[in-house]
């Protein structure tokens, strides 16, 4: 499960690097794609 995290992460970090308007977004943003992505698992973790 953590090389699966850490593939992700660095997926994302080629994304935003060849990606440059992707690093421009302000910083609630990103907040909000967090909170957005968090839900469920968060949502399945609290429910048990």
């Amino acid at each position: 499960m953590a090389l699966v995290k850490l593939s992700v992460a660095g997926f994302s970090l080629m994304i935003a690097k060849l990606w440059m308007p992707l690093l421009s977004l302000d910083w609630y943003w990103y907040a909000l794609i967090f909170a957005l992505a968090a839900i469920k698992p968060m949502a399945k973790a609290l429910g048990k």
